[in-house]
């Protein structure tokens, strides 16, 4: 009988692994955390004939709802912004460059959540790509606002369950792309997936995954947003850290 239990937060169900992506890790994939993820740096996009054309990243706007991330923010400063703009009014748009930006800005996100909800007020993100390049990990994570009762463990596994769907395990050698293809395909069937991930390079896999995920539903003509949770898993005496996103339509 396997030791690993959940405690902290509410539990999960079994993770069941997404074949595609089982297959994929046998391979393993790029690093997103390249040097080419910095945004100082010349991107080359690839045009549909297979020519190659270089241009420059688009450069983070600036305003009183822009949060830009980096590897060396605080996440509970980078929360506090987050939940104090939610509380003037203000929806922030947090721009991220590489996995260590991702994995502070979703952390942020769980956080400013605890601290929003005894509030009465909860949040998810809205993922876009801040280039052309989707292989790369430039992002804005739109914060908006949604229903309290949205946000509830047992309300999105519940759903999870009514839709004959699972939750699927992203790793660090899962493939982005492909993983948000399928959540794609899930959501139009379903109306709701959930990745779970230990590890900052799997979590942002995960971001990312939502990012061309809400790329492939363009169509659909509603708004795909994130909800970020954190699980602490047990396995025997050692601590696991995992995030739980929730991929849903607003």
């Amino acid at each position: 009988m396997s030791a690993e239990h959940l405690h902290e937060v509410d539990p999960l169900p079994p993770l069941q692994l997404l074949s595609s992506v089982q297959q994929q890790q046998q391979h393993g994939s790029p690093n997103l955390s390249s040097p080419s993820d910095d945004p100082a740096a010349a991107a080359t996009a690839t045009s549909g004939d297979g020519s190659s054309q270089s241009n420059r990243l688009p450069e983070s706007p600036d305003g009183p709802d822009i949060v830009k991330v980096s590897q060396r923010s605080r996440v509970s400063s980078v929360a506090g912004k987050i939940a104090h703009d939610v509380r003037d009014g203000r929806l922030p748009r947090i721009m991220v460059a590489g996995n260590p930006s991702i994995s502070v800005a979703t952390k942020a996100i769980v956080q400013a959540r605890r601290y929003l909800r005894p509030e009465g007020q909860d949040i998810a993100f809205a993922p876009l790509f801040r280039s052309a390049a989707h292989s790369r990990a430039l992002l804005e994570l739109a914060v908006v606002l949604m229903p309290l009762e949205r946000g509830t463990a047992a309300n999105n596994l519940a759903q999870l369950d009514n839709a004959g769907g699972h939750e699927v395990r992203i790793a660090s050698a899962s493939r982005h792309a492909r993983v948000g293809s399928a959540t794609a395909r899930q959501l139009r069937a379903r109306g709701i997936n959930v990745l779970c991930s230990v590890g900052q390079e799997a979590l942002a896999n995960s971001v990312m995954a939502t990012a061309h995920a809400a790329c492939y539903l363009a169509d659909v003509g509603r708004q795909m947003v994130v909800q970020p949770s954190h699980v602490v898993l047990q396995r025997g005496s050692q601590e696991l850290h995992s995030f739980k996103l929730v991929v849903m339509f607003a």
